[in-house]
């Protein structure tokens, strides 16, 4: 591992690495492995290259955005472009943020103050260059990539999550504690999940129909099958400040091998192996503070088109490679 202190006070802020001596060559950084890191330098970017025994690892920094930045992000969501999509929950808009050639974010626009209230997930459909967004006020809302409002449909009982997989929309009820399938014209479909969840707040879908649901009130995330069959659940239940656990889940993504999951109880990012349910590496610090390597009560998560995970924290952005 790389433990991270701060120099003034030498007080301890993160690790970089999973403590474990597996394969770099086949996992690398991204999947949070350090093989025998032998030396260390810093570049002029403020990259952190480590060597080890038989790969060279560049670890960038966690990235902040601009002091616009949405001071509470319920949902992140990534642009066909690499835009970042959040859902500002505290002034009822969506915030659309592009990185600038430094690697920082710049605010470029916002839109739905007329027409959301306390918006929470987002969704968007490349194909169809569609928004969606869930809101407090027990509706989905549709807009175009421009911020154009095309529609909005009624979803009872708190909808939260949002997650498109083929012709279908999937949002989680935090309070009915189901999830409900919609068609992308608003038509509800049916009602999938009751009894199997509790309290559901962030949902995805990947690309074979397997259902992830950060069950909040269970501390864990549980996959289904498209028929809604349970698969797996990653996490133990419990709400320590400890590896592995999913202390009340906020958020889930998924890519082809590993599930994450943003924990609002432990101030951290939990990596799962996303076929055997597997834990596999922790990131932030467990400390609610604003220090370089903390994760503040992250609310949002989802992974941009180059493999970077985006967390949305509370009062800022981090992008981890």
């Amino acid at each position: 591992s790389v433990q991270v202190f701060a120099k003034a006070s030498s007080a301890f802020c993160r690790v970089i690495g999973t403590y474990q001596a597996g394969s770099s060559k086949s996992v690398g950084y991204s999947r949070g492995m350090l093989d025998t890191p032998a030396a260390l330098c810093v570049d002029a970017a403020g990259k952190l290259l480590v060597c080890c025994e038989s790969t060279v690892h560049l670890v960038p920094p966690p990235c902040r955005i601009c002091s616009e930045v949405p001071a509470l992000m319920h949902g992140v969501a990534v642009g066909p472009n690499g835009e970042i999509f959040a859902t500002d929950h505290s002034s009822n808009r969506v915030v659309v943020l592009r990185r600038d050639t430094e690697g920082s974010h710049e605010l470029v626009t916002s839109f739905g103050q007329d027409h959301l209230q306390g918006p929470r997930g987002i969704a968007i459909d490349y194909e169809e260059e569609i928004v969606y967004v869930a809101s407090s006020a027990n509706t989905i809302s549709v807009f175009g990539m421009d911020g154009e409002h095309r529609n909005q449909f009624e979803v009872p009982n708190g909808p939260w999550g949002v997650a498109l997989h083929g012709n279908r929309i999937f949002v989680s009820q935090h309070s009915g504690s189901v999830v409900q399938v919609f068609s992308k014209l608003g038509v509800q479909e049916q009602s999938i999940l009751s009894g199997q969840v509790a309290h559901p707040r962030g949902i995805a879908v990947d690309s074979d129909g397997t259902i992830y649901v950060a069950s909040q009130g269970q501390h864990m995330v549980r996959a289904f099958s498209a028929a809604g069959s349970f698969i797996r659940q990653y996490g133990d239940g419990s709400t320590s400040n400890s590896s592995g656990s999913v202390h009340t889940p906020s958020d889930v993504c998924v890519d082809d091998e590993y599930v994450y999951v943003a924990c609002q109880g432990n101030h951290s990012v939990q990596v799962f192996a996303k076929a055997s349910s597997a834990f596999c590496r922790d990131i932030g610090t467990y400390q609610a503070n604003a220090s370089q390597g903390s994760m503040q009560t992250p609310n949002s998560i989802c992974i941009d088109g180059e493999g970077n995970l985006c967390v949305g924290c509370h009062s800022k952005l981090e992008i981890l490679v």
